[in-house]
């Protein structure tokens, strides 16, 4: 782990906000501007991240040293459980077996020399975060939510769990925040404008990016937002996203 610079943890408290989707995303966007990236996706029991990567039923090797060799695509390593066991496979483990085995693929991962390694953590505020607050105390987390009072709900277990581990939340991504019509090209704030504010200015944290909601991301088959001439405002808002992770970054003095 000594040679990964930052580590960046895309974390929700609450399934189904789009998490993976933003982790993914980021990824692309950081390898983008010519960084070096690796993501780990850390959801044992219902990992996104080969199927994103186009990488199902793909498997990983292992070296010498008994490390696990992550596969590559998009120019981006990636380690997931899926590369493991069987895709079709149910991962029937209490939490302290799927814990060792994040921490098994965090730390016994060929990564290399890595700028940004993004983790996609699963939902919650459980084991897993818990492992992963004692192994990387300098991780930086990015929160995920959706703009509906429920996901507000969860979002605020997760601001509390990450403050109470001491470890550094660097903002908020509204996912599906928005909506674009076709004809009239104007922003829809469908569930509401700016209602994670109020909660954010509460915890003194940022409102990273929000981002649109649209059915191109589900149709991409082979293509991603930097390829697909559709999806420029969505490679705008994750060309955004990254720029202030890297300022905030390189600029914020984490205690």
């Amino acid at each position: 782990m000594k040679n990964i610079k930052n580590i960046i943890v895309v974390s929700a408290a609450k399934g189904g906000v789009g998490k993976s989707t933003v982790a993914f995303n980021l990824a692309l966007a950081l390898k983008q501007q010519n960084y070096q990236v690796g993501i780990l996706d850390g959801d044992i029991y219902g990992p996104n991240q080969a199927k994103l990567f186009g990488l199902n039923n793909k498997k990983v090797s292992t070296i010498s040293t008994g490390k696990f060799l992550p596969l590559i695509n998009k120019g981006i390593l990636s380690m997931s459980i899926a590369y493991v066991v069987n895709n079709q496979q149910a991962i029937i483990w209490r939490g302290p077996m799927a814990s060792k085995f994040f921490k098994q693929m965090l730390l016994q991962t060929e990564w290399g020399n890595l700028d940004y390694l993004i983790i996609d953590m699963p939902p919650g505020t459980g084991d897993i975060q818990l492992s992963l607050s004692r192994e990387l105390t300098m991780a930086q987390v990015v929160l995920v939510s959706t703009p509906q009072e429920l996901s507000q709900d969860d979002l605020l277990k997760a601001i509390v769990m990450w403050q109470k581990v001491q470890i550094n939340i660097l903002g908020i991504v509204v996912n599906m925040a928005y909506y674009i019509c076709d004809n009239c090209e104007k922003k829809h704030y469908i569930f509401g404008e700016n209602n994670l504010k109020q909660l954010a200015d509460k915890y003194h944290l940022t409102i990273l990016e929000n981002l649109a909601l649209s059915e191109i991301i589900s149709n991409l088959n082979n293509e991603n937002i930097f390829t697909n001439i559709n999806a420029k405002y969505l490679a705008t808002n994750y060309n955004n996203l990254a720029n202030k992770i890297i300022h905030k970054l390189n600029t914020e003095v984490i205690i």
